[in-house]
């Protein structure tokens, strides 16, 4: 398999874990308050709002703080988004459609949905690690 070949399912994986690292440091503090804010409704007589929360993990650890578990969810989401994009492109190059194909929409669904099944199969336990980093601090 030629590795300058922009189908090369390694090329592919590359190109999913480098998106999907990226994407997440972007928006990993929305991921954090999401997680705090998920926790912190359970015998909490007031429901914290999302401005709140990221005032309270900022006020503890600054900037930074924002930021804390962000190594585990790289470790999660690199394989994760990259094994994704690879076994699309492998399912559908073994499935042999195109746009003109009259079930398009459909065999593109099943196809994206397959490889994300495929993707969250393979990757699941490092996120349920990552959720338990983040709710340590």
């Amino acid at each position: 398999m030629d590795p300058n070949d922009p189908t090369n399912p390694f090329r592919k994986c590359l190109a999913g874990g480098l998106t999907g690292m990226t994407a997440s440091t972007l928006t990993y503090p929305l991921d954090l308050i999401r997680t705090h804010l998920s926790v912190s409704v359970d015998g909490a007589s007031v429901k914290p709002s999302i401005a709140g929360c990221a005032k309270e993990l900022y006020s503890k650890g600054g900037f930074l703080g924002m930021y804390k578990g962000l190594g585990a969810t790289l470790v999660g989401i690199i394989p994760y988004v990259g094994i994704k994009m690879a076994s699309f492109d492998i399912l559908k190059t073994a499935i042999d459609y195109d746009k003109d194909h009259p079930n398009f929409t459909a065999l593109n669904l099943s196809v994206g949905a397959f490889a994300g099944f495929i993707s969250v199969t393979l990757t699941y336990p490092t996120d349920l690690l990552r959720r338990r980093m983040q709710l340590r601090g």
